[in-house]
C-alpha cells in the first residue's frame, strides 16, 4: 500500500451520508455493521435496500412497542368502574387480594383505585 494514498473507502461517502438508513449502520473493514445487532453486510454499491429491508424485518417490534399508547391511571380507573358496573360486581372487588394482585401483574406500577373513589368520581358518570 502506497503512504502518500490511503486507502479508499468502499463506498462513496457523500452518497452514503444521504440516506437516514445509515444512521443505523456502521462501515468497516469487512462491510457494513448494524449498530443494533452487529450483523454484517457485503456492500458492493451504494444501495440501502437490503439495510432497510434488516432494520424493517429485525426491529419491526420495537417500533410498534414505541408507538404504543401512554398509560394513563385515570383511563384505567374508569375501565375498572367500568367493568365493576357492567358485570354487576359488588365494589370489594378492588379489596379482594387475587384482584389487587392481577392488575400490577399487568402493569406493575398500578394500583386500582379504593371503593370511595369508584363511587365518588367514576360510578356517577356511568
Amino acid at each position: 500500500m502506497d503512504e502518500d494514498n490511503p486507502p479508499q473507502s468502499r463506498l462513496n461517502l457523500t452518497t452514503r451520508r444521504t440516506s437516514n438508513v445509515w444512521k443505523d449502520f456502521d462501515e468497516k473493514e469487512d462491510g457494513v455493521h448494524c449498530k443494533k445487532c452487529d450483523q454484517v453486510f457485503a456492500m458492493r454499491s451504494s444501495t440501502t435496500t437490503t439495510l432497510k429491508y434488516h432494520l424493517q424485518k429485525a426491529y419491526q417490534h420495537t417500533k410498534e412497542r414505541q408507538q404504543e399508547k401512554t398509560f394513563e391511571k385515570k383511563k384505567a380507573d374508569e375501565l375498572v368502574a367500568r367493568f365493576i358496573s357492567r358485570n354487576c360486581l359488588s365494589l370489594r372487588i378492588v379489596d379482594d387480594p387475587d384482584f389487587v394482585a392481577l392488575l400490577p401483574y399487568l402493569r406493575s406500577e398500578y394500583t386500582p383505585p379504593s371503593r370511595k373513589i369508584l363511587t365518588n368520581d367514576h360510578f356517577p358518570s356511568l
